[in-house]
């Protein structure tokens, strides 16, 4: 079969593979990996099941704050979806490292699908109570557990480890393509048919990456050699592995603002209805405005090549910025006017520390790596979202915006005196080599 060749993740030499060559003479295309048949047909899957999942995200943040009248009741919801990978991240990254994750995918996908109609029946029956919401956010959290690790590790069979950024940073645009276009769907199709039927169309758009996983090759794809077992003597190389310069300082950075960065909507929604006293139009325009900004940030992190520490760095303190910078915003124009920067430094950031993340763990061990990385990053929204929806019932919206970004800008500031020392080495090595 012909298949792309990867890089030697212990020699960083590249096979002498003819289509090697000719790609690499095109490593400079922000499409790069869809060259990939495998990858193009996830990418076309995942961009539909994207687009229904923050269909239904913004209906449900919606949906609790039409039955509680409560901005604590939204953040409290997406902490309980975020519990579970908290509690057992890592587990949820062995899994994927022991069964092949395509049929991992398969399995959730399947799981998500059915959470999804579950909910969608309530609702339109008129029968949904906001326990029902926590109880299927919690089970779509268990769910989640398995799932997101294995995803962002299936991406390096797909297509290999020499094209990871670039990969990475499509899946980012897709997912925030569904941000952009689910969002502002949702709020006229709140209006106009109910909340229901936004549930409903997230449970029809799981059909798609279904059926792709079920018609993928596995012999197309790249898979690594898996371990029998999940504990004993796989514990030390995983703590070695987090001990890694290029691994430790991502996850630093992802968990710091994984507390606020999944709740954003959270303000969003109280700044929509307690400031400026408007409906779930407006609500669905301003959080489509942060994935239009992601979009553009996550297409601009795919075109390049490097990811290095240091460059990670700076964004991550322009986005503390910039989260501050909302809180001082007082119109909805000027408000969806800051939240665009915000959207494009926070895909930077995210793919920035996935993609340094992924190229610093062995093959062998990147789904429990993975595992951990989701475990600090969406976890810490399990203690966020409590967290940014009392501050936004307490004190409003505006005080919330600060909040997410003065503690995040702590964070940074504690990493930058810590390495103070050796202040010449944060310009991070290239994502092509092993810190």
């Amino acid at each position: 079969m012909t298949t792309l060749s990867t890089l030697d993740r212990s020699t960083g030499v590249p096979s002498p593979d003819p289509c090697t060559t000719r790609l690499r003479r095109r490593s400079g295309s922000t499409f790069s990996s869809l060259a990939v048949r495998n990858f193009r047909l996830f990418l076309i899957a995942h961009s539909i099941s994207m687009t229904g999942l923050w269909v239904q995200r913004v209906a449900q943040d919606w949906l609790v704050l039409t039955l509680t009248h409560d901005p604590f009741a939204v953040g409290l919801v997406t902490a309980v979806q975020c519990l579970p990978t908290l509690l057992f991240g890592f587990w949820g990254g062995v899994v994927g490292d022991i069964l092949p994750k395509r049929l991992v995918l398969l399995g959730t996908q399947v799981a998500m699908c059915v959470l999804a109609a579950v909910l969608a029946v309530l609702t339109l029956t008129g029968d949904v109570r906001t326990w029902h919401v926590f109880v299927i956010g919690a089970a779509l959290g268990l769910v989640s557990v398995v799932d997101n690790p294995a995803r962002q590790a299936f991406v390096v069979e797909m297509v290999g480890a020499d094209r990871i950024r670039n990969a990475t940073s499509l899946a980012s645009s897709v997912f925030q393509l569904g941000a952009m276009v689910g969002p502002a769907a949702t709020g006229f199709m709140i209006q106009a048919v109910g909340v229901g039927t936004a549930f409903t169309l997230n449970a029809a758009s799981y059909a798609a990456p279904i059926i792709v996983l079920l018609a993928m090759n596995p012999r197309d794809l790249n898979p690594v050699t898996r371990r029998s077992k999940a504990s004993g003597d796989d514990t030390t190389p995983i703590l070695s592995i987090l001990r890694s310069r290029n691994v430790m300082l991502p996850l630093i950075i992802a968990g710091s603002f994984g507390l606020f960065l999944p709740n954003l909507p959270v303000t969003i929604a109280a700044s929509t209805s307690v400031d400026f006293h408007s409906g779930s139009d407006l609500y669905g325009l301003l959080t489509a405005v942060v994935a239009c900004g992601s979009l553009c940030g996550a297409l601009f992190s795919a075109s390049r090549h490097g990811n290095g520490l240091r460059t990670l760095f700076v964004h991550a303190a322009l986005l503390a910025g910039g989260y501050g910078a909302l809180g001082l915003l007082t119109t909805p124009v000027a408000l969806a006017i800051g939240l665009f920067p915000v959207g494009v430094l926070t895909m930077l950031v995210i793919t920035g520390t996935i993609a340094k993340v992924q190229l610093s763990a062995p093959p062998e061990s990147l789904g429990r790596v993975m595992g951990i990385y989701v475990l600090v990053a969406l976890g810490s929204a399990a203690l966020g979202g409590p967290l940014i929806g009392f501050v936004d019932a307490i004190a409003g919206a505006r005080v919330g915006y600060l909040v997410a970004g003065a503690v995040p800008a702590l964070v940074l500031l504690g990493i930058a005196v810590v390495n103070r020392p050796n202040h010449s080495s944060p310009n991070g090595t290239s994502g092509r080599r092993r810190g």
